[in-house]
């Protein structure tokens, strides 16, 4: 289902929500990689932040969230606020991830300034006090009945964590460092939980993690889940939903109202979330964009 127009009130506390979420995975980077100059640059122009972090690790781990959710944006703020400069002092150019729910000016002028679409991120949000109590409540589906989850609480299992979060996710094409880092980064985090899910005979086969995040304006917190990874010879046992199911107990068991998690449009994880079963709701889409080619002095000289 899609929330043809969500209410201005969920769409900030999302997109607040993700703001903290790039500040801890910068502020975790920091711990990983001390030498690194982390940039954490909160805008007052329009609203949004920007991280800026290890250069090898691209947008993945530097870019701008939450930008135009607070105004109107100009081409003299794009070039007040020196993202270009920014990002070019590691050889990067800036990565935006624009709410689409933003304020249009900020689409304009991007555009206007030859930055085009990289690709798309679909949003799902549940409301744990709306939604029905067997969604939440339901442990898997038959696939899954050999699938145990629990909850990540000692060395051994962070380390079985990591390892199978790679492994997961090594078809896709990223490089075995960022994969590792980005596992590490939320072993470190104090607001992540991790969860890993086993066969009956103890084989980890998945791997997840549970973020709550806080919102600076609304003053209440939000779980987030993130990093679901599934073995690739252990696809289709039900892993990938037992995992959900159990984040989302957890969750409701802290007494959070929101759940979010944020997927790549036409992935295995984007398809799967659009099964009413699972009861998500498509809240909002970000639009993530770069610069379009090397730009000589940039579009700001």
């Amino acid at each position: 289902m899609t929330l043809a127009t969500p209410p201005p009130s969920l769409v900030v506390r999302i997109e607040q929500a993700e703001e903290t979420h790039v500040v801890r995975q910068a502020e975790a980077v920091q711990t990983l990689y001390p030498s690194c100059d982390v940039l954490i640059q909160h805008q007052s122009v329009a609203g949004g932040v920007a991280i800026r972090t290890v250069p090898r690790f691209e947008g993945k781990l530097s870019r701008i969230v939450g930008l135009g959710l607070q105004g109107s944006f100009t081409s003299q703020d794009l070039c007040n606020v020196e993202f270009e400069s920014t990002y070019a002092a590691i050889g990067l150019s800036p990565e935006i991830h624009l709410c689409e729910y933003a304020d249009p000016s900020a689409g304009q002028v991007l555009t206007r300034a030859r930055y085009f679409s990289k690709g798309r991120l679909s949003v799902y949000c549940m409301d744990l006090e709306d939604s029905d109590e067997s969604v939440v409540a339901r442990k898997g589906h038959p696939k899954g009945k050999n699938i145990t989850v629990r909850e990540v609480a000692s060395d051994v299992d962070r380390a079985h964590f990591v390892a199978v979060s790679i492994a997961g996710f090594a078809d896709g094409g990223r490089w075995e460092e960022l994969l590792g880092a980005l596992a590490r980064i939320a072993a470190l985090r104090a607001d992540t939980r991790l969860y890993i899910a086993t066969t009956d005979a103890g084989k980890v086969v998945g791997t997840a993690a549970l973020a709550v995040l806080g919102t600076h304006t609304a003053g209440e917190n939000i779980g987030h889940l993130y990093l679901d990874s599934t073995v690739p010879l252990s696809r289709g046992m039900g892993a990938h939903v037992a995992l959900i199911q159990a984040r989302l107990r957890a969750a409701r068991g802290m007494v959070l109202k929101l759940v979010t998690l944020s997927t790549r449009e036409g992935s295995g994880s984007a398809k799967m979330q659009k099964r009413p079963h699972l009861g998500w709701h498509i809240a909002r889409r970000y639009m993530s964009r770069v610069e379009l080619g090397p730009q000589l002095g940039g579009f700001c000289a």
